[in-house]
């Protein structure tokens, strides 16, 4: 894992070394070296290494082949020895065996790579300059382009100082405030894109257009067992130790499982509060595979934790499980390398949204509309049994029944803060013009609609931006070995009813631990994710004080006497919480990277 950085102008020579201050912004992703190459008067390359695959000096970056080809790569291609022995070359580390297939076989070579990367590749001899991501997003890599300069990078914050004056785009801010986060390839600056998952562009062409290489196919797959094993196995390849982040949740548990007789270290953060806790099931698991699991009690956050988080993130995510996942990570310094369990809900139905969506189709729903919602909001301020209470639920659910059913779906998440906007607040956003034609096939089922849905959205916009980020604030590289092209070829292949029953997802998982663990093990298990008790962090003086503070750019965006009233409330209820955290975000986002922020 690393960073990568470049300064390409096809009509006129680079001025300076812009490459030096774009590195120098990516240290946290690659702290083991840094080094930058002028390919050529027009092409400036740089590159951050964290040393996981041949930690030799040979494979650092940016690397320069005897044609002049150059590359700088970010990931992991975990299938590198198979590739290498069928070019006929020695197992020389995934970046330089990249590098070859590049040389011999052009984007062509994209097809055979098994992995997570992004990379930036110059073909001397055509002098074409080509970016690429791999299928599924998991590697970022934007784009921003000031005049005839083009930049990219890993992370926006190595772009952003060399843009004069970005642009906020308030379509993207508009997605933020409607579903937490902002939708692919959007960014929050109108002058970045993120480079499409699954594509690659030539810079060097007059269209600059992204080409997809990366067809979902939904063949039928071999059993689940397999399917995981051969996953679980990939992800870990290295030469260095490689941790598994248990949570006590299906999918870990089912990844502890596959790897148990493998060299791993294994973690867990506990939640204190009694709602979030998976201690016990945690322990159960430990006991049952014999683990020697470090278990790290998690911390009351700051508001300086939260600045340090929002500024890493780069995009604008609301998640309150950003502040679990940033004491997470801070916890395992000294790892890596670590595994985790996320893309199983999105590809089995595991999140209760599927079954909510399924609700919505009933005839009589919209007829009880109303007579719900009252019921909600008398809900949503009785003591809390889950972390999703079932006012909360119901509430999101009902507000945006008139949708079209694929963004009612990805709504019901939304921390409903859309009716905080200002007046005069433009309304036009990004996810309101999804095209469905281009996520699921109208012969999908309705749920198998839902999941490619959730997996190309949901997924890729936030979840695996959210783990790259709050890793590499850490210098850690966090693999995830559901999303795999094996992994969602038998999901897409499975029958509605393969996935859930009754209401109850992840069937395949469940199976699998319930033969291998036997009955001990608790199959019932409903989901508690990876959650945290707003209430207290949200009660605390140091947000109180800022959030009252003048910000003449969030309140001409944000109603001013809405959001101070919704601050000074000492009762909220879990909506209010979470549309205030939203918010809070937002303001600090802004007085991050919007300059007169604050007076």
């Amino acid at each position: 894992m690393c960073g990568i950085a470049g300064v390409y102008c096809p009509t006129q020579p680079v001025s300076g070394q812009p490459i030096k201050e774009m590195v120098s912004k990516l240290i946290h992703r690659g702290p083991d070296t840094q080094k930058f190459e002028i390919v050529n008067k027009n092409l400036q390359l740089g590159h951050t290494r964290l040393s996981i695959i041949d930690t030799s000096r040979a494979s650092h970056q940016p690397l320069v082949d005897s044609s002049g080809n150059c590359l700088v790569y970010n990931g992991e291609i975990f299938n590198y020895k198979t590739l290498a022995s069928k070019m006929g070359i020695p197992e020389i580390g995934d970046s330089r065996v990249l590098l070859k297939g590049l040389s011999l076989h052009g984007m062509d070579f994209l097809k055979e790579l098994e992995g997570m990367f992004a990379f930036a590749y110059w073909n001397n001899k055509t002098k074409q300059l080509f970016l690429a991501r791999d299928r599924f997003g998991i590697k970022p890599l934007f784009i921003g382009r000031q005049g005839e300069l083009i930049y990219f990078a890993s992370e926006i914050k190595a772009i952003l100082p060399l843009l004069q004056n970005p642009t906020v785009d308030r379509r993207s801010i508009n997605d933020y405030l409607s579903l937490g986060y902002i939708v692919s390839p959007a960014t929050p600056f109108e002058e970045v894109k993120e480079l499409n998952a699954g594509s690659y562009s030539d810079l060097s062409a007059k269209d600059f257009k992204c080409n997809s290489y990366s067809v979902v196919e939904q063949g039928k797959a071999n059993n689940f067992d397999s399917v995981l094993q051969k996953s679980a196995e990939s992800h870990m390849v290295s030469d260095v130790p490689v941790s598994l982040l248990l949570s006590g949740g299906l999918d870990s548990t089912c990844l502890a499982v596959a790897t148990r007789n493998l060299d791993l270290n294994y973690h867990f953060l506990d939640m204190t509060d009694e709602i979030y806790s998976e201690k016990a099931k945690v322990q159960k698991v430990a006991e049952l595979l014999d683990l020697d699991v470090q278990m790290t009690p998690s911390e009351d956050p700051t508001l300086k934790d939260l600045f340090h988080i929002v500024y890493h993130l780069d995009d604008l995510i609301s998640d309150p499980a950003i502040l679990s996942n940033y004491q997470l990570y801070r916890s395992l310094r000294g790892s890596k390398v670590v595994l985790g369990g996320d893309g199983a809900d999105e590809l089995f139905l595991g999140y209760s949204t599927y079954f909510a969506s399924q609700l919505t189709r009933w005839k009589c729903f919209p007829v009880l509309k109303w007579p719900l919602m009252l019921l909600s909001k008398a809900l949503m301020y009785l003591p809390a049994i889950s972390r999703y209470p079932l006012g909360m639920r119901l509430q999101r659910l009902l507000t945006n029944i008139e949708r079209p059913f694929f963004l009612k779906h990805l709504l019901f998440r939304s921390p409903m803060t859309r009716s905080y906007l200002s007046e005069s607040y433009n309304r036009e956003s990004h996810f309101e013009q999804l095209n469905s034609d281009d996520i699921f096939s109208s012969k999908d089922s309705f749920l198998l609609k839902l999941s490619k849905l959730d997996f190309k959205v949901y997924l890729q916009s936030n979840l695996l931006k959210k783990i790259d980020r709050l890793s590499m604030m850490f210098s850690i590289e966090a693999r995830v070995p559901f999303v795999s092209e094996n992994m969602q070829q038998f999901a897409f292949s499975l029958r509605d009813t393969e996935k859930a029953s009754c209401g109850e997802g992840k069937l395949p998982l469940r199976e699998y631990l319930k033969k291998r663990l036997g009955s001990k093990f608790l199959y019932k298990q409903r989901k508690v994710g990876f959650g945290f008790n707003l209430e207290p962090f949200l009660e605390t003086e140091e947000v109180s004080a800022f959030a009252k503070r003048p910000c003449e750019i969030f309140y001409s965006i944000i109603c001013q006497a809405k959001f101070l009233k919704l601050a000074d409330k000492s009762l909220k209820s879990y909506n209010e919480q979470y549309a205030y955290f939203n918010l809070l975000v937002l303001k600090i986002w802004l007085n991050i990277h919007v300059k007169g922020c604050d007076e």
